[in-house]
């Protein structure tokens, strides 16, 4: 007599619900990341019309200046503390510049926005 083959083994299949506990951390970490940059989107662009907003008040001659003068401090701080002139970390004076240049950055998308 012949012998019958052997079935391959299945692997174990199991519902899409049953998920080990890597799988529910990486399923926790990429909703926490999705949602926490939607999150962010928002604030950017709700801070950009309000930053609009506020200096629509003023005019756009004060927005063009206070650019010039918040970029023009950045590069001024930034000379001195690469030259040695103030004690300041570079990373300090580089999220200083980041932080005006990103909020004058607002304030000009919310004025190209047309925002009223």
């Amino acid at each position: 007599m012949t012998e019958q083959p052997q079935p391959a083994p299945t692997p174990d299949e199991r519902p899409l619900w049953k998920l080990d506990r890597g799988e529910w951390r990486t399923l926790i970490i990429t909703f926490a990341g999705g949602f926490g940059s939607i999150v962010a989107a928002a604030c950017v662009i709700g801070l950009a019309i309000a930053l609009a907003r506020w200096e629509n008040k003023s005019g756009l001659g004060y927005v063009a200046a206070g650019t010039a003068v918040g970029i023009g401090t950045f590069l001024v701080v930034l000379v001195a503390a690469r030259r040695g002139w103030i004690d300041l970390s570079k990373t300090l004076v580089i999220a200083i510049g980041v932080v005006m240049i990103g909020l004058w950055l607002l304030v000009w998308i919310g004025v190209a926005a047309g925002v009223h």
